[in-house]
């Protein structure tokens, strides 16, 4: 487990603003007025890292092929792509509520609204979430194992905000 933390420093972390180093005699006087990223920043430079350089070198146990030719290699068959849209759509969590009176749903103590959804006053639906921005959701209604989109629902009064799944939790204790 240590190998990809010393990757990770070596390769990436160190070229950041703000690093510091081990090494407390040689860390850079201006180190922390430089440290300005913000976690998302940081996701989409090791992002950047691991699709453009990590994956593109030399896999040492190999030794003539990158990290990715040796993925693809293993393939036994070509996959067919999903749409970003569809990628995005299986990448978001998934949940059950019940329609209120007047398409209203209520999910991590917020309450959203949803244009069609009135017609489904007390029936299960499937939301679809990003974790990180649980301002807007997608509905869903289940039919023989499948999900068929109903519609998008807004946390009402949120509607030009962003707000985690994590920090609504905190706000609700």
């Amino acid at each position: 487990m240590e190998r990809p933390f010393g990757t990770l420093n070596s390769e990436l972390f160190a070229n950041l603003p703000g690093h510091t180093g081990s090494n407390t005699k040689r860390r850079p006087k201006q180190a922390e007025t430089n440290a300005s990223l913000t976690l998302m920043q940081l996701e989409k430079q090791i992002v950047r890292y691991l699709v453009e350089r990590y994956n593109q070198g030399i896999d040492p146990r190999i030794g003539d092929q990158t990290r990715l030719g040796r993925w693809e290699s293993d393939r036994v068959a070509q996959l067919p792509l999903l749409s970003d849209r569809e990628l995005d759509i299986c990448l978001m969590r998934r949940d059950r509520r019940t329609v209120y009176r007047g398409g209203y749903i209520q999910f991590a103590n917020l309450n959203y609204r949803g244009e069609h959804l009135e017609g489904y006053t007390g029936s299960w639906v499937v939301l679809r979430y990003n974790p990180r921005d649980i301002t807007s959701i997608l509905i869903y209604r289940e039919d023989g194992g499948k999900d068929i989109f109903l519609s998008r629902a807004h946390a009402t009064g949120l509607e030009t905000e962003m707000l985690s799944y994590a920090e609504a939790q905190a706000m609700s204790r």
